[in-house]
């Protein structure tokens, strides 16, 4: 009989208890929203993200920028975070966040027009610091010192004789290395390099599906729905406006 009216007692005070929980949070307005709509998932998330910015900030402050380098956890959230921007599904808190660390919409490491996208004298200055530092022009495209520097060294090697030849006489002054030693040998990067030249040509991605690169992007598609296709790969290959619908 005691154990029935102990769990009787308890009935009740829920009975009460939510009801003044919940009139309390329509009361509190903003912040009582804020209340009902943290679940326990929805905040597990939100103290991930928070920790996923707190560690961007730790490499803001050691490296002096917000641009972490693709083939890390850290760069593939930054990937994440881009894409979410650009299809404007980024909340505005984490939008100011991320800006208040200087943080780049654009990937440092895949950019389209070196002329456009960077202060040319400014790169062509950090060029020749980097030369005298290292001995070389192979400046890699995932410079973590200066991502900024390794994406543009890497599109103005693309863009080439493209340039002008007034911009590529004042490189090869400098000791600008037109190729670069530091290619990726791996069967993937070396059809991104050929994708991402034809997306350079035509300006899509779409290769015709008779061809070999048509085929390898199918494929490409194939192994993304199923799941199988690292995060890394497929930040490269959005990078590049790749659609996943053919």
């Amino acid at each position: 009989m005691a154990s029935k009216c102990r769990a009787w007692a308890v009935v009740l005070t829920l009975e009460v208890l939510v009801p003044v929980c919940m009139a309390f949070a329509l009361r509190a307005g903003p912040a009582g929203h804020d209340l009902r709509r943290c679940s326990l998932t929805g905040c597990a998330a939100e103290n991930s993200w928070d920790s996923r910015l707190e560690e961007l900030s730790d490499y803001a402050r050691q490296w002096h920028n917000a641009d972490a380098p693709l083939n890390t956890d850290l760069g593939r959230w930054c990937a994440v975070q881009r894409r979410l921007h650009m299809e404007g599904k980024l909340s505005e808190r984490r939008e100011t966040a991320l800006a208040a660390l200087d943080f780049s919409w654009e990937s440092p490491s895949q950019v389209d027009n070196p002329e456009e996208r960077y202060d040319w004298d400014k790169m062509c200055a950090h060029f020749v610091e980097y030369r005298a530092e290292h001995g070389d022009g192979q400046v890699p495209k995932k410079f973590q010192p200066d991502p900024a520097l390794g994406g543009w060294v890497a599109a103005v090697r693309r863009k080439g004789a493209a340039l002008g030849p007034k911009r590529v006489a004042a490189l090869d002054a400098i000791g600008f290395e037109w190729k670069s030693t530091r290619q990726c040998g791996s069967a993937f990067m070396k059809m991104f390099r050929e994708l991402r030249m034809f997306r350079d040509a035509h300006g899509h991605t779409d290769a015709p599906h008779d061809t070999e690169l048509g085929r390898w992007c199918a494929a490409q598609r194939h192994i993304h729905k199923q799941g199988k296709l690292s995060e890394t790969r497929a930040a490269y290959l959005e990078g590049i406006g790749f659609e996943w619908r053919a």
